[in-house]
């Protein structure tokens, strides 16, 4: 999971005044003048540790072309699973922090994916959800923008709809449907008894969320998506020579 914010954002809108209070409280008395990060999870009291600790954990922060990068793996200890929307998530809420004598700064970055796991259907398609909003501290938008694309590169619309993928936005969901033979499609076969085969799609996704304030939000994720074991028919051809 991966999400940038521009470096220049300062607190961020929607935050629950209670949370924000008890987390700058808990930040102020143990920050430093070095960059530490806090990660918040339902438990309350984690206390922050150091940027080069974080990384020994797997957690990457970065500054790159004026945007404030943070990704993480899957799974990680810090995680913790919600419900958004009726779609299963799993979040990675830091908080970084530093403090100078009286005055602290505190940049808030949740990395949020929809642990969906997919479903195929007769038409032929492979299909995946996740929620518009991921977070409840994310609110206020005022616009949001979906791109796709796979093996960790997005591809451009025009491009991406004479692939058939398709991207729909119906009741703050996002569906997402692959056609099983599309291009970016690795098809599988197998023999257990009869020949079958599955296709899985390297799914890569990026949401992009403007807020009133006009700040840009870029979450990306990737997943693996799979059908099922479909049974194959095998033609034989009887030939004379």
């Amino acid at each position: 999971m991966e999400v940038s914010v521009r470096s220049d954002v300062a607190c961020p809108t929607g935050t629950k005044k209670d949370d924000w209070d008890a987390s700058f409280k808990r930040a102020y008395s143990s920050a430093t003048s070095d960059w530490q990060v806090m990660f918040q999870r339902a438990q309350p009291g984690v206390l922050p540790i150091s940027l080069n600790t974080a990384k020994t954990h797997g957690y990457t922060f970065d500054l790159t072309d004026g945007r404030l990068v943070f990704r993480t793996p899957y799974g990680q200890p810090e995680s913790y699973s919600t419900e958004v929307n009726g779609v299963p998530v799993e979040v990675v809420h830091a908080t970084l922090l530093s403090r100078l004598s009286w005055v602290s700064v505190m940049v808030d970055l949740v990395a949020a994916c929809s642990m969906h796991k997919g479903s195929y259907d007769n038409s032929s398609y492979i299909m995946w959800e996740t929620s518009e909003v991921l977070h409840p501290w994310v609110s206020d938008l005022n616009q949001m923008q979906v791109n796709i694309g796979v093996n960790g590169e997005l591809v451009a619309q025009p491009i991406a709809e004479k692939r058939g993928y398709i991207v729909k936005q119906h009741n703050s969901t996002v569906k997402i449907s692959i056609p099983y033979k599309a291009e970016g499609v690795y098809r599988k076969s197998i023999v257990s008894g009869n020949l079958y085969e599955f296709s899985i799609f390297h799914l890569y996704l990026e949401q992009i969320s403007v807020d009133e304030a006009h700040g840009d939000t870029r979450l990306r994720i990737h997943r693996m998506l799979a059908t099922p074991l479909l049974p194959c028919t095998i033609l034989t051809e009887n030939s004379k020579f």
